[in-house]
């Protein structure tokens, strides 16, 4: 039981080493949490080609987090279910695009 005790801490500590240090890549989700983007939009990999795609991957992750937090509107709700039959992130933002009208 110790020996679970100080591995598991061991191991918490070190995984949260970069996240506590600030040594982290200006594009690191941590790094912009904690110092803010600066006024500057980060960019994102993307899978994307088409920017209005990009546009509307964008829109659909900020309608997932807000149905997450239970602040959605019924078109956010609406938009999910739909896109939440596609597995792939091309085939999500396709369904999106399409329940958006």
């Amino acid at each position: 039981m110790i020996f679970s005790l100080v591995s598991g801490a061991l191991l918490m500590f070190l995984g949260a080493y970069g996240r506590f240090t600030g040594g982290l890549p200006a594009d690191n989700p941590y790094q912009v949490e904690r110092h803010g983007g600066g006024g500057q939009d980060v960019p994102l990999p993307t899978v994307f080609r088409d920017h209005a795609d990009v546009i509307a991957a964008r829109e659909l992750a900020e309608a997932e987090r807000a149905v997450a937090q239970h602040a959605a509107t019924s078109e956010q709700v609406g938009g999910v279910a739909v896109a939440g039959g596609a597995r792939r992130a091309e085939d999500r933002v396709s369904a999106w695009r399409a329940g958006r009208g």
